[in-house]
């Protein structure tokens, strides 16, 4: 949580720094998994822009979690997130993630943006994913991040 309050690209997002500390927070008290310990730990997320449910998935050598995040919602602010968590047995398996997961554990960076650009269906329905990866060096974490199939960077393919 603290490298996402302290990473430029990130520091800014409250609505994912909300989703991810509550994710945590519900993956510890239900499951009793405690994400900290991992020495590196990955994290895809992607944002629906209509209603602002956060999708994901979060793993580790030990744990995969997926989620889906209806933030409960008060006019236009968002009251709380509200992520409904499923522990994924096989992390390589999960729809829509499991092509990419090797790619990204390998750090193949060009790799997953070249697959997901060829690849319609993969990550389909949502129009931008950050994928991030926290490294453990001593006590703190480094984070990686990048953003695949954002929404801005959208061209409609137009018939001739």
């Amino acid at each position: 949580m603290q490298e996402l309050k302290r990473n430029k690209k990130t520091r800014k997002d409250k609505e994912l720094i909300l989703e991810a500390k509550e994710f945590f927070k519900v993956v510890n008290d239900s499951l009793g998994i405690d994400f900290t310990t991992a020495d590196t730990l990955y994290y895809i997320r992607g944002v629906d822009i209509q209603g602002r449910t956060g999708h994901g998935i979060v793993w580790t050598k030990n744990h995969a979690i997926t989620y889906i995040d209806p933030k409960i919602w008060d006019g236009y602010r968002v009251v709380r997130p509200n992520p409904q968590i499923t522990f994924e047995p096989n992390v390589h398996l999960v729809p829509d993630f499991g092509p990419l997961i090797n790619k990204i554990e390998q750090g193949k960076k060009q790799e997953v943006l070249k697959y997901v650009a060829e690849s319609p269906e993969v990550l389909s329905g949502i129009m931008g994913w950050d994928i991030m990866t926290f490294i453990k060096k001593e006590k703190n974490y480094t984070m990686d991040s990048y953003r695949v199939r954002d929404f801005s960077d959208f061209k409609p393919k137009l018939k001739k």
